[in-house]
């Protein structure tokens, strides 16, 4: 891709699907660059076959009024706009697209969703099942039942779990936690660790003889392979694999949520569940704990109705 593009003639989108890298390169999110190139990918092969000219703010306007007609939900679609917002930002940024044109992409509003996922999340009794699940006489049931642990004792997320390391495991005022966590945004965090988790925890990397690095390792052949770590993926199957093995349908995402409900219901603060998940936003954490709805207390358990 040369630099002396004609900028007062219409930008072909195929031109720019060479910065693809570059706008996953700006991003620091694992998940955010897959959702960037699947998004951008999409959108290549969209505009590939659409009666369109150029990369332009008509052209962005079409194909999200493309992905609105194929019933794609508000927050799928944001993701696709906020790819191509940054794939304008970079082509401006190389001299690829004229600053009037990008600014025109760049301030195209998303689609406005309306209310909250309810989501899903587990019972104190479902939990407790799930953590019973792994078979800790085995070295893959260690790693996974500390895992889960992580994920639902502590709120971390999937790639946080993936990116753990022995030095962050250290004491604090008697008990154990975990420092320097970095979340979204590069936010930095500490997570205290319940006992249990810590239990599960502390006999996973025992029985792996893991004293430092990575804490979650691969396995192969039932046997620890080296210092390699696991990817998010092979988290997300690792719930995947429990929950179907439990009769229900929850995600890593949902074993975070299932913290903040059950921390919640044991009268945490919204302030250190907010402080545990890592949110700037306290909004944030009520819209995770589904703040307007009670489920134990709901509007309609007082309707004296009698049939």
């Amino acid at each position: 891709m040369t630099m002396d593009t004609d900028l007062t003639a219409p930008v072909v989108a195929a031109d720019l699907s060479g910065l693809i890298p570059i706008v996953e390169n700006a991003v620091t999110s694992p998940n955010t660059k897959r959702a960037y190139r699947r998004a951008l990918a999409a959108f290549f092969r969209w505009y590939h076959e659409a009666p369109v000219v150029g990369f332009s703010r008509a052209t962005v306007q079409a194909y999200r009024a493309h992905l609105e007609a194929a019933a794609q939900s508000p927050a799928s679609i944001n993701v696709e706009l906020s790819a191509i917002r940054k794939l304008a930002s970079e082509a401006e940024a190389m001299g690829l697209l004229d600053s009037l044109t990008a600014g025109g992409i760049l301030r195209l509003p998303g689609v406005r969703k309306l209310g909250s996922h309810a989501g899903r999340w587990l019972t104190r009794r479902q939990a407790e099942e799930l953590m019973a699940l792994p078979d800790v006489k085995k070295l893959r049931g260690l790693r996974d039942r500390a895992v889960l642990g992580l994920l639902m004792g502590c709120g971390l997320r999937r790639d946080e779990v993936a990116k753990l390391r022995v030095e962050t495991l250290q004491d604090r005022d008697g008990r154990p936690v975990l420092v320097d966590i970095t979340g979204k945004g590069g936010r930095l965090r500490v997570a205290p660790v319940p006992v249990w988790s810590y239990r599960d925890l502390r006999a996973w990397l025992d029985a792996a003889q893991i004293a430092e690095g990575l804490m979650i390792r691969k396995l192969k052949a039932g046997q620890v392979a080296g210092e390699m770590g696991v990817s998010a993926m092979t988290i997300y199957n690792t719930v995947i694999k429990y929950s179907r093995r439990l009769g229900v349908d929850v995600r890593p995402h949902d074993l975070r949520r299932t913290f903040a409900k059950l921390a919640r219901r044991g009268s945490a603060t919204l302030e250190s569940i907010q402080g545990a998940l890592g949110h700037s936003q306290l909004g944030t954490t009520q819209i995770y704990l589904g703040h307007d709805v009670d489920y134990a207390d709901s509007a309609c358990d007082h309707l004296q109705i009698e049939v």
